[in-house]
């Protein structure tokens, strides 16, 4: 979470009472620019969270895939659903284990997308933010607020 505390002498610089040389900047206007940011780095741990899910999702469905196939065709197989175990058939739970998988994939490269996406808005917002400090960050002498 990117919290900037703000000095006494930063919270003149964006007060409105402030007597700079420079035009009036509004507290608003940088709590815009926070929540901004704070939206986005939201919005990308979630779709982590999500990302994650779904590789561990199609990891599991390839190991399972995999135990299938070493098996004969006339096997007894089981599918958990809840507390109870159905019985199916070998090639139902292979083809639908085969589907899960390639709809992992399809949700794993949207999601991909997205972080990335994500990843330049939050770079954005950041830098967006380190500018607004560096311009409304300064004293009248033209001294850096620390």
């Amino acid at each position: 979470m990117l919290t900037v505390n703000l000095s006494e002498d930063q919270r003149e610089v964006l007060s409105p009472s402030s007597s700079t040389t420079e035009s009036h900047v509004s507290p608003q206007a940088f709590e815009s620019l926070q929540s901004t940011y704070n939206g986005h780095r939201n919005k990308h741990r979630s779709v982590l969270a999500q990302l994650g899910l779904v590789e561990r999702e199609r990891k599991r469905n390839t190991l399972t895939l995999n135990e299938l196939e070493a098996l004969p065709t006339n096997t007894n197989t089981y599918k958990a659903i809840g507390k109870m175990f159905l019985m199916e058939p070998c090639d139902k739970l292979k083809a639908e284990l085969v589907s899960a998988n390639q709809e992992g994939e399809q949700s794993a490269k949207k999601l991909s997308e997205q972080k990335a996406a994500l990843e330049n808005a939050l770079s954005d917002s950041e830098q967006k933010i380190k500018d607004f400090l560096d311009t409304h960050g300064t004293k009248e002498g033209g001294e850096k607020q620390e």
